[in-house]
């Protein structure tokens, strides 16, 4: 979820996804061509409890046998809804990952209509195991990464917690629910004032699903106190100005990590960068940030 003074708040739930032809379909996935962009196909597969397609732009490059999923922030600002919001992050940090010869899938998750942690995580799930099933030898890779950011880092970091992946990368994402409990009213009336836009709508989602501040449902949110449940290797990125997901997300979260650590319990490897004075949307562009990437991906690449 985002806000900026002087945005304009458009319309987009249900909108109509872009016009594509279908190329090919086999073992559950379906490809597409879509006017108007060149260095990607449209990658859907069916979701297997669940009717309907999980889809994402997968790029076309050359590559070093490394997929990374990357998960954009909600579709507040896009009037396409999540697949143009999914398409603007693959050709933005998709990108710069493709330039140093990473395969990208940018993925459409839901929002509207489902809360975080429910229909937006099954999503990535579905996406990672037809890449256990299937994709990853159709697609001739042998590692898988996540990048998310904003609500798709969210997303990322639950994920972590029921997925297993080669690493992933969290940038100003949601750790624990406090933020959601504490600020209630304000939620609640943001969704009241934008009923029709899809990053506006989910946190309405959200509080209907988890119910009201001290409902037990808000733990499943929870990964600070559940950090023993992450499986991989992750990297935090937070900007210490973010008003929109509180950096004290991931201040909450490596403190945790840490005092678990030093009391000897064994957990997956997490790291942590804090950018002091940083806002909510900056660090997915910061050269900084993208070389801190590029360093903890590394250390997984042969």
């Amino acid at each position: 979820m985002c806000l900026c003074a002087g945005c304009v708040i458009p319309i987009n739930v249900e909108v109509d996804s872009p016009l594509r032809t279908i190329t090919e379909e086999k073992l559950g996935a379906r490809f597409s061509v879509e006017e108007g962009l060149e260095d990607a196909i449209w990658l859907e597969i069916e979701r297997v409890d669940e009717p309907g397609y999980v889809g994402g732009y997968l790029s076309t490059n050359d590559h070093r046998g490394a997929l990374i999923i990357l998960l954009a922030g909600a579709s507040t600002f896009s009037p396409g809804g999540p697949e143009e919001n999914a398409r603007d992050f693959h050709l933005e940090l998709g990108t710069v990952m493709r330039e140093r010869d990473y395969r990208t899938w940018s993925l459409a998750l839901r929002e509207c209509g489902t809360a975080y942690g429910q229909g937006d995580l099954r999503d990535a799930e579905e996406a990672l195991d037809w890449l256990e099933r299937n994709g990853k030898t159709l697609l001739g890779v042998q590692r898988v990464y996540v990048i998310g950011y904003s609500s798709g880092a969210t997303v990322a970091t639950l994920l972590n917690r029921t997925r297993d992946v080669d690493a992933l990368v969290s940038i100003a994402g949601l750790t624990e629910p406090d933020q959601l409990e504490a600020n209630w009213a304000l939620y609640s009336l943001l969704r009241s004032l934008f009923p029709l836009n899809e990053g506006l709508c989910q946190p309405g989602s959200t509080l209907d699903f988890y119910g009201s501040p001290g409902s037990p449902l808000w733990d499943e949110l929870d990964t600070v106190n559940r950090v023993e449940e992450l499986r991989n290797p992750e990297l935090l990125v937070h900007g210490t100005q973010d008003v929109i997901f509180f950096v004290e997300n991931t201040i909450h979260l490596q403190e945790r990590f840490e005092e678990r650590v030093a009391a000897g319990a064994h957990l997956a490897p997490l790291e942590f960068m804090i950018l002091p004075g940083a806002n909510h949307f900056g660090p997915p562009f910061r050269t900084d940030v993208h070389d801190r990437i590029f360093q903890f991906l590394g250390s997984f690449e042969p």
